[in-house]
């Protein structure tokens, strides 16, 4: 079962509660930006057996101007789940966003996530219509 749409692991709490409830065969994964605190990332750890990570992009600019978001809060709890789950449990998704990065992007990105110790990969291209 694979929870997103929003950021899941806002509601680590129920995700841990959920994993207490449902058969142990299942498999459960969060699709998440990782734009969460700590607390709610180590939460989740309890409950979640994979994490799929959308990572918009490591220039923290262009990072902000799509997301809103800081960068640096994505990149350490990236580096904390790598940490405490392995790099088995984590599949990092690296898009090309046309006006926001380059199409060079993904690949410069995943090198650099490679050097974190990523080794679940999937680049893509966004589709615009």
């Amino acid at each position: 079962m694979t929870f997103g749409g929003g950021e899941p692991l806002l509601h680590a709490p129920f995700l841990r509660r959920f994993r207490e409830l449902c058969p142990p065969e299942w498999h459960i994964c969060a699709e998440t930006s990782l734009a969460v605190s700590e607390e709610l990332i180590r939460t989740a750890l309890e409950a979640v057996d994979e994490f799929i990570v959308d990572c918009k992009d490591l220039d923290p600019d262009v990072y902000h101007n799509y997301t809103g978001g800081d960068e640096n809060l994505m990149e350490s709890n990236l580096r904390l789940l790598l940490e405490t789950a392995g790099p088995k449990r984590v599949l990092v998704r690296v898009p090309y966003i046309p006006e926001f990065n380059s199409e060079c992007t993904p690949t410069k990105n995943a090198g650099i996530l490679r050097s974190f110790g990523v080794t679940r990969l999937n680049l893509f291209d966004y589709v615009i219509r």
